[in-house]
């Protein structure tokens, strides 16, 4: 693990919100529900984020006083990461900021990443402000930060958004939020109640330094360059055997009535040749459930196949970068045009319905470029 803290499953989040809350369901003999649109997406035509300035740290504080840092041991390699966003927005607007997807692409010399959102302060008018972190293991509730009073009739708001083991010579940055693949939602019938699964609808070394004056793309990037992603099935169950002999499972007095893990099929359409990496950060799913919205993050990946029906092995979210969760395509996946991947997401309720996969994109073009930090020199005083 990266830090000493210890992490809550991520499923929890997710049984901590929905617990105790009723969803209405709809019948196909009350006529057909009105169309809606991919929940928990911030528009990027009223809200234009990027980076204002970057800090970096060996430890963080919650506005609680709870400290998390970097193990003594790694404190030469890596420090946490505080980006400071700023977002400028229509006054009056509200604006909700899920944390998952809110990923971070950047190089660390000539080696590129990507690093999921591990905690956020709340918002302020001015870039100066002193901003209390929230931690999101603290939950309950998959976690988000809003805007309130002040901040929504605001036109320019500021965030703070920390990032873990960022290392000395991290480079260009760019923050990225999740786009649906599609503009259709994949429609899922939910699931049943009883003990079995159910299924759902079948349909580091040291880097390189970069080159003086090199201008290079945001990394990683999911989607774009003749490469889309949709859905084609998804399969809802209680127990989730990872390819390193780890399990996820639902506990067993919710796992009648309350949760399932969802796995996603993604069909992902390339041009053949070119290989393609897709990170679990950057991926969200967002969902209706009855009357209600919701957004989950990826929490394990399996490789590529060629096939729909193959076997696909899946590796599950337990460790910390460096190196966060991806997956990139073999050899024969590569010839592919056409290749599938699952991907995992927690705490789905039975009444799922419409559900979008999102990847996330950067949302400027050029990067923040960062000075990275320094080791302090050994021995000398912390």
């Amino acid at each position: 693990m990266r830090t000493q803290a210890v992490r809550i499953p991520r499923w929890l989040f997710g049984a901590l919100m929905a617990t105790g809350l009723a969803a209405a369901l709809a019948t196909a003999g009350e006529g057909a529900a009105p169309a809606k649109g991919c929940p928990f997406l911030v528009p990027r035509d009223q809200f234009q984020i990027e980076i204002a300035k970057v800090r970096f740290a060996e430890q963080i504080v919650s506005e609680e006083g709870r400290a998390v840092e970097v193990p003594k041991n790694r404190r030469g390699l890596f420090r946490y990461a505080i980006l400071t966003l700023k977002i400028k927005k229509p006054a009056g607007e509200k604006l909700l900021l899920p944390l998952a997807g809110l990923t971070l692409h950047y190089y660390h010399g000539t080696e590129p990443d990507v690093c999921p959102c591990e905690a956020a302060s709340g918002f302020t008018t001015s870039l100066d402000a002193d901003r209390a972190l929230k931690f999101p293991w603290e939950g309950p509730g998959w976690p988000a930060q809003s805007t309130v009073h002040k901040t929504t009739e605001a036109t320019v708001v500021y965030i703070d958004a920390v990032y873990p083991m960022m290392e000395t010579d991290t480079k260009e940055c760019w923050i990225t939020l999740p786009e649906p693949t599609t503009t259709q939602p994949f429609l899922v019938e939910g699931w049943k109640g009883g003990a079995a699964p159910d299924a759902a609808s079948p349909a580091p070394p040291p880097a390189k330094p970069a080159a003086a004056g090199e201008k290079r793309p945001c990394p990683l990037v999911g989607i774009g360059n003749g490469v889309t992603i949709d859905i084609a099935r998804v399969t809802c169950v209680d127990t989730v055997q990872g390819i390193d002999g780890n399990v996820r499972q639902i506990p067993d007095d919710q796992r009648k009535t309350v949760f399932r893990y969802g796995v996603v099929t993604l069909r992902v359409r390339t041009p053949s040749g070119l290989r393609f990496t897709l990170a679990a950060a950057d991926l969200t799913l967002h969902y209706n459930r009855g009357e209600r919205s919701d957004w989950a993050p990826c929490d394990g990946l399996s490789g590529f196949s060629r096939l729909l029906d193959a076997d696909r092995l899946m590796k599950l979210q337990d460790s910390q970068g460096p190196g966060w969760m991806k997956q990139v395509t073999g050899a024969a996946a590569t010839e592919a045009s056409e290749v599938y991947i699952d991907a995992l997401f927690p705490s789905m309720e039975k009444d799922i319905r419409e559900i979008w996969i999102c990847v996330s994109t950067p949302t400027t073009k050029e990067p923040f470029k960062s000075e990275g930090w320094t080791p302090r020199p050994l021995g000398a005083a912390e």
